[in-house]
């Protein structure tokens, strides 16, 4: 009965100290590499990223297998069973939609179909989530880091020997994955996605 008890007012307390807030992503026309780091109220896949301009969205299912090498975000196909994917109603796609749900600390693939930067605004609750690695593998991840006290990729990962001198790969504005050349002068963006490469 102690536990239980315990247990319950665990619940409240973490529900009552959780804070609302508001995510806005700037995503630029073509793809994006996305970190969500809030949990929203209603995380349907469609509430989150129904804006018209937004012609689908991609996420890693890492249960599935390890990554090797880095692909260019056009080669992506719904059938693929290692990518989860939102296409919205009205694609002729959307029944191959397999993403639902949308969670904060994931990592997303959003292409926008505009000439335009596309604004989005996402409110929920702050989370922060311990990032799970797949060992001897390519990690699609985000990382949940202090804007106003930025952090470059190599004092980030200077106690992580997984992580030390491994490939880091940033998404570039024309949907290109490019190999971060120097992660000491690397600031991490904690909106951003990347390619990280965990060794054992």
């Amino acid at each position: 009965g102690t536990l239980l008890l315990f247990g319950l007012l665990l619940c409240v307390s973490i529900r009552v100290d959780a804070e609302w807030t508001t995510q806005t992503l700037h995503l630029e026309p073509g793809w994006n590499a996305i970190h969500l780091r809030v949990q929203p109220a209603d995380n349907g896949s469609a509430s989150v990223f129904g804006h018209s301009a937004i012609e689908s969205v991609w996420a890693w299912n890492k249960q599935f297998r390890s990554v090797q090498y880095i692909r260019d975000p056009e080669t992506l196909m719904p059938s693929l069973p290692h990518w989860l994917v939102y296409f919205p109603a009205g694609n002729r796609n959307v029944t191959s939609s397999s993403l639902h749900q949308v969670f904060s600390g994931n990592t997303y693939l959003v292409k926008v179909v505009s000439d335009k930067a596309v604004t989005l605004k996402i409110t929920g609750e702050t989370s922060v989530k311990k990032a799970s690695w797949i060992a001897d593998s390519f990690n699609m991840v985000g990382f949940s880091i202090d804007p106003a006290t930025p952090i470059t990729f190599a004092d980030y990962f200077s106690a992580s020997k997984a992580h030390q001198g491994q490939a880091i790969y940033t998404l570039q504005t024309e949907g290109k994955w490019t190999k971060i050349s120097n992660p000491a002068a690397h600031f991490m963006a904690p909106e951003k996605a990347y390619w990280v490469y965990c060794k054992g």
